[in-house]
């Protein structure tokens, strides 16, 4: 997993130049940084440790993702799928949402 996260973001942050933001782009950064945390924390089950919400934060991470890319490029890509990593890790580790362990059916 580290290989397929780490390697990406250490490639292309190493290789950058000095990123030239326009004063447009700022709000517009916050604004997908505060969405890609919100659906982030509704997959990996913060929001509510509830189902609907989690499989709702599935679908909503990957239209913050394909914006980033488009808007952000290569490191606006790598540093989103690192918070997503992370927050998905996190959710994982206390087994929130997708991750909750599911009770066995009884025979």
């Amino acid at each position: 997993m580290g290989v397929l996260i780490f390697a990406p973001l250490v490639l292309v942050w190493a290789d950058l130049k000095v990123m030239r933001l326009r004063g447009s782009q700022t709000p517009e950064i916050a604004v997908l940084a505060v969405l890609l945390v919100l659906a982030a924390g509704a997959l990996a089950g913060f929001a509510q440790r509830s189902g609907n919400i989690a499989s709702l934060g599935a679908f909503l991470v990957m239209p913050i993702l394909l914006w980033i890319g488009f808007r952000l490029r290569g490191p606006g890509v790598t540093a989103a799928l690192l918070v997503l990593t992370v927050m998905a890790t996190a959710g994982a580790v206390h087994g929130w949402a997708t991750f909750r362990e599911t009770p066995r059916a009884s025979r």
